[in-house]
């Protein structure tokens, strides 16, 4: 029968781990379809076995969730559907996209139901390789796109089985012009070792949809590009101060590159570029764009869930909302003053996790904590956030006054701290299911005490940078440019708006939109030759 004909059983498996037995089948997905015809695709939560459990990367991957288990099926029910599907392919092989994970867990499903696999596989992962050796990523979502499908969330079962079956519509149509028309000349075809490369050849690049010279072409000024897929989608916005240079190093090179970055490459058909006067501009532009496209393959500055926050002046409360009680701010969910505020309280283990985010042990935690007291308020047996905000800003005007450095350097020293603790905060905000036991940091009690340092001058340069975002809100940026003095205005956080509205809280009417460009505009500031100036004076 010809391929394009042939009836397949396409499946997919979510699972609780990487391999049995330490991971359970999760989810299963299956239709049976040709290239020539799509077919239904069914999808079923399978109850976990005793032992096993739902991990919070599994739970962020998927959106499963433990309640959506009570309405699983049991396996031998899961069973019977299989041998239902079975049939209705007339036994035909299973195609699967990377077969070697599925069957692994397939095969240990049957096992325990006393069966062996009723089915052959046969791998599009492993066709793709074949058919396409130099793309750039050949997973689900990278093959898609390379072969010009829009691009789509796929997290589930039912989602990957339909996305092979559109990859194997093309796959089809590409043997066939290759001479493989049946089973057998495709099983003969895979199993046909490749030639081996002659010695002094030249290295094999990836193989891009791009238009080579459209990229080439692109002018050494800065702007905003944006990567789009075949269907329009845009699915990354960055900014570059030379977009010929910027754009360019995504096609450079092969070895250690970043497997997200190549799967997004796989899918980019063509370029679009926005040249701004400046680089301050580019980057400005791009933080706005990120927000209004919300391109899948951002991370940074998208708006997703963030909010705002604020805190009154003893900074034990906070607000979404700026008010007259909830004054200090704006500042993020994960911030410097939020750990600080975390050390109110008894020392010990939990404590230690909360401000720091890692598991330390207690009798570590509580000796580095007494060194951190005894250096920093030795007179004070409960200090409020308050009075260690206040320390901290001293600490940090003393860092900079001893280093002799500039105010920007420590603020990238800190900044670096920054991220680490955000990571940490992260992965633990995955709310891990595992009823595995932590093991605690090897620490010593000075090093603990050096990065409970770390937490006030966090806290004070998160304090120093909320002032320094709302004086932004209404500032002008001057700088020489090629033709002159450039000027940039900024009312209530907004490029060339009206007059500022005067009002006590200015971020009352703003959001996270407003902050990152408040933020970004900052950074760029700091980095080149800038003067800025406050609405009715000198910022």
């Amino acid at each position: 029968m010809s391929l394009l004909k042939q009836k397949f059983l396409f499946l997919d498996c979510q699972t609780t781990g990487m391999r049995p037995p330490t991971g359970a089948l999760l989810e299963l997905g299956w239709g049976v379809a040709s290239a020539e015809e799509q077919g239904a695709v069914m999808s079923r939560i399978v109850k976990l076995p005793e032992g096993h459990w739902l991990p919070g990367k599994v739970k962020e991957i998927t959106g499963i969730r433990e309640s959506m288990l009570e309405e699983g099926v049991a396996e031998e029910e899961l069973l019977g559907l299989l041998d239902i599907a079975c049939v209705s392919s007339e036994a035909a092989p299973a195609l699967v996209h990377y077969a070697q994970f599925e069957r692994a867990f397939l095969d240990d499903f049957f096992v325990r139901q006393g069966r062996e696999l009723p089915f052959p596989f046969i791998c599009t992962y492993r066709i793709a390789r074949k058919l396409y050796p130099n793309v750039p990523s050949r997973n689900i979502r990278g093959i898609l796109g390379y072969l010009g499908f829009p691009f789509r969330e796929i997290k589930r079962a039912e989602a990957h089985v339909r996305a092979t079956m559109e990859v194997w519509s093309e796959l089809a149509k590409e043997l066939a012009v290759l001479g493989i028309h049946d089973l057998a000349a495709l099983n003969a075809w895979l199993e046909e070792k490749p030639k081996p490369k002659k010695k002094g050849a030249a290295p094999v690049k990836f193989e891009y949809r791009v238009d080579r010279m459209k990229r080439l072409e692109l002018p050494p000024r800065p702007g905003v590009y944006r990567m789009i897929s075949k269907s329009g989608d845009i699915l990354y916005v960055g900014k570059a101060t030379s977009l010929k240079d910027r754009v360019n190093s995504y096609f450079r090179g092969k070895k250690g590159r970043d497997p997200k970055k190549l799967e997004m490459m796989a899918q980019v058909w063509d370029l679009e570029v926005t040249e701004c006067g400046s680089p301050l501009e580019a980057a400005l532009l791009e933080t706005d764009e990120i927000k209004r496209l919300d391109p899948p393959y951002n991370i940074s500055l998208k708006a997703g869930r963030r909010e705002l926050h604020f805190y009154n002046r003893d900074f034990t409360a906070t607000s979404a909302e700026q008010s007259a009680e909830f004054c200090q701010g704006p500042h993020r969910s994960s911030n410097g003053i939020e750990q600080v505020r975390q050390l109110l309280g008894e020392v010990n283990e939990a404590q230690a996790k909360r401000v720091l985010y890692e598991p330390i042990a207690e009798e570590t935690y509580a000796s580095g904590y007494a060194l951190f007291a005894a250096k920093n308020f030795p007179e004070l047996a409960a200090p409020t956030a308050r009075q260690l905000i206040a320390l901290g800003m001293h600490s940090l005007r003393r860092l900079k006054k001893a280093a002799e450095v500039e105010e920007e350097a420590v603020e990238e020293l800190m900044e670096e701290e920054a991220a680490a603790t955000e990571e940490a905060e992260a992965a633990e905000a995955a709310e891990s299911a595992e009823p595995l036991e932590e093991l605690a940091v090897d620490l010593s009690p000075e090093e603990v005490a050096e990065k409970l340092d770390r937490v006030l001058l966090r806290a004070a340069l998160d304090y120093r940078r909320a002032k320094g975002l709302t004086r932004m809100l209404n500032a002008e940026v001057r700088w020489q440019g090629a033709e002159g003095e450039r000027v940039l205005r900024f009312r209530n956080g907004k490029m060339n708006a009206d007059e500022p509205d005067g009002s006590e809280f200015p971020w009352r009417a703003l959001g996270i939109q407003d902050y990152d460009r408040m933020s970004v505009l900052i950074s760029e500031v700091q980095k080149g030759d800038y003067r800025v100036e406050r609405y009715g004076g000198r910022a």
